[in-house]
């Protein structure tokens, strides 16, 4: 498997999100479906590296784009990184003016309080990181 760098993360994590943005404010729910699929499979070359991880993540979690921020937050989440960070993001955009990123941002603090984690993927690794 090909190793990449941060840049490289946070330019691939960028883009994504950002697209993902795109996608949501034209209605285009198939397009949204694929980045959010390509979103996790660059979520797996990067969560076993937590070093890294918390490099990229750190780097994009106060990101301007909203999208980018709270994407990023749940990411770290599920893998028990920047939770007090994250926390704070998915708190702010949750009171934010009506519109998907409080939904977005509502849902998945709600989530992540009643499961105790978050998972970007299905069968990833439950680990509790809400207290």
């Amino acid at each position: 498997m090909i190793k990449h760098d941060k840049d490289f993360y946070i330019e691939q994590y960028t883009e994504l999100f950002t697209s993902i943005e795109k996608a949501i404010n034209t209605n285009d729910y198939k397009l949204n479906n694929k980045l959010y699929t390509q979103t996790a499979k660059l979520f797996k070359k990067i969560e076993h590296d937590k070093v890294l991880a918390e490099e990229v993540f750190a780097c994009l979690i106060d990101n301007k784009n909203p999208h980018v921020s709270i994407g990023i937050a749940v990411h770290a989440i599920s893998i028990g990184l920047l939770l007090s960070q994250s926390k704070k993001v998915l708190e702010k955009f949750a009171k934010s003016p009506p519109g998907i990123i409080l939904v977005s941002a509502s849902n998945t603090l709600e989530a992540w309080k009643d499961q105790g984690y978050l998972l970007v993927y299905p069968n990833q690794e439950q680990m509790k990181t809400y207290t």
